[in-house]
């Protein structure tokens, strides 16, 4: 009979290895950070990872399948669409599109919708009643109707795109920030620097702003899918970037048509929606939950 303790056993180390294994990807988000280093890599990288160019046509290669498949060709790896344009090389630029479109407007919305909840949290009184009124109305105009009425009267461009998502994210920060900085306004230190005469920018920037930052980031995470999921939207309508420029949006708007004899026009490009969003989704969860004191999991 072995002489070794029973917490020494290899069986049991197993165990112990295995559970802290499961610990490792319970505690971090592992998964959705590796889909998105991907999505994000291929993005920026594509000239370089992408062996056609997302323009080229050539319709004696038109509708062939994903490799693997019967008729396929090794040099289209996801196929090509009714004009014979590459799928990857596509959906990698429309990729790249959908993450800078969203990083500038996130940037854009983020700052807006920060120091006007800034503003109106610290000021209160009438100032806070006009912001708070504002954001109120904005939340009851249908976006997309708006969306498509702007892009219809100024037209479809790069920079109408991104201004039209800054406009939609930016009121949800105004009411996370004005609730936080009523409590922090509150505050002793906050009183103490009225007293030694800071002033009030002086105030919100160094005292205030660094007490709501967490919450500004967890609703940045969180609203960068619903940023990506807009942007193919407005381009699947037509209020998006013009053609022949590729986006997700419109490469599923184009293959809709075809999805019978050529499903991979559409679901490629919804697959990359569906995992950028996806991951940015179970990032921002995951930052909630370890910013938050109230929902941190140790």
């Amino acid at each position: 009979m072995s002489s070794r303790p029973y917490s020494d056993t290899p069986r049991n180390g197993l165990l112990r290895a295995g559970n802290d294994f499961l610990e490792f990807f319970k505690r971090w988000p592992v998964i959705p950070i590796v889909i998105l280093v991907f999505l994000v890599a291929v993005a920026v990288f594509a000239p370089i990872v992408t062996a056609h160019e997302p323009l080229d046509g050539n319709l004696r290669h038109r509708l062939l399948p994903p490799v693997g498949q019967e008729g396929s060709m090794s040099t289209h790896i996801l196929g090509t669409d009714h004009v014979g344009r590459d799928v990857f090389s596509r959906v990698a630029y429309g990729s790249r599109v959908s993450l800078m479109v969203a990083a500038v407007a996130l940037l854009t919305g983020t700052t807006l919708g920060t120091l006007l909840g800034l503003i109106a949290g610290y000021f209160g009184g009438l100032v806070d009643e006009l912001i708070s009124r504002i954001v109120d109305i904005w939340f009851a105009f249908p976006f997309l109707m708006l969306a498509l009425l702007i892009a219809a009267v100024v037209g479809q461009g790069m920079t109408t795109l991104m201004g039209l998502l800054a406009i939609l994210i930016w009121s949800s920060y105004v009411r996370y920030v004005r609730a936080e900085v009523l409590t922090l306004r509150e505050r002793d230190y906050i009183a103490l620097a009225r007293v030694a005469g800071a002033s009030t920018w002086r105030i919100l920037l160094k005292h205030i702003l660094p007490g709501v930052t967490n919450t500004v980031v967890v609703v940045a995470t969180l609203r960068a899918g619903q940023l990506v999921l807009a942007e193919a939207a407005l381009s699947f309508l037509g209020a998006g970037l013009p053609p022949p420029t590729p986006t997700l949006g419109s490469m599923i708007s184009d293959g809709r048509d075809y999805l019978r004899e050529a499903w991979w026009i559409a679901v490629c490009p919804g697959v990359a929606i569906f995992l950028m969003v996806m991951s940015l989704n179970f990032l921002g969860d995951w930052l909630r939950d370890r910013i938050d004191p109230r929902l941190r999991q140790l």
